[in-house]
């Protein structure tokens, strides 16, 4: 495409993309049909074929059908895997692409929002160690105070207070650009900026904006 995917055109790369999956699905399928009827044509599954290797005719099954057609229609068969595996593969991208818009994310926002939600599960491991730790710590204080006690010589320890830092790790925060699945994708499918002005403005600024946008 030449551009950067933005605003106004992410809705064309959606359909660019939506339009490829379709035409590979209908070869793919379109072939898969002809293969199909070259196996009825030929009755295959009814068939008998000799294995040169096994030096012995052997009954017909799928793996021996395959071969058959790879053999005799190796063209055919090509396109039609070739047109399968791309299918499957940019369906998956599209409906990656289509995930992002129902959430409102771009690609690189997605990729940082789950290096966020990784952050947020590692601090809480780190906490859950040190909880651990600070047990096992005072586990052994008490001990150790017990044992002393005896001679009178009690230690107060200091608390340390910092039982409230990185409260902002707590949580993943809420994308607030999230306006729910529908009006996120309206707002791909018509771009805030190729809508109509409001009503209340003058008309020399809607034909300046209806002039601007004749000029893209």
């Amino acid at each position: 495409m030449n551009q950067a995917i933005g605003q106004e055109n992410y809705r064309w790369f959606l359909a660019f993309l939506a339009a490829h999956v379709l035409l590979l699905f209908y070869g793919a399928l379109a072939l898969g049909l002809l293969l199909a009827g070259e196996i009825v044509r030929r009755d295959l599954m009814n068939v008998q074929f000799y294995s040169p290797n096994k030096k012995k005719v052997i009954k017909a099954t799928w793996s021996v059908i395959l071969q058959y057609l790879m053999f005799n229609n190796w063209a055919t068969v090509g396109v039609f895997i070739l047109c399968g595996a791309m299918c499957l593969v940019l369906g998956g991208f599209t409906a990656y692409h289509l995930w992002l818009t129902l959430r409102n994310v771009t690609t690189n926002e997605s990729y940082k929002w789950s290096e966020l939600k990784r952050a947020i599960q590692y601090y809480h491991k780190e906490q859950q160690r040190k909880r651990e730790e600070e047990e096992g710590a005072e586990e052994a204080a008490d001990e150790e105070h017990q044992q002393r006690s005896t001679d009178g010589t009690n230690e107060q320890e200091d608390d340390d207070g910092d039982d409230d830092d990185d409260e902002m790790w707590e949580t993943l925060p809420p994308n607030q650009y999230n306006r729910g699945a529908w009006l996120n994708l309206l707002e791909v499918l018509t771009p805030f900026s190729t809508r109509v002005p409001p009503v209340n403005v003058t008309k020399k600024e809607r034909k300046k904006h209806t002039g601007s946008k004749k000029r893209r």
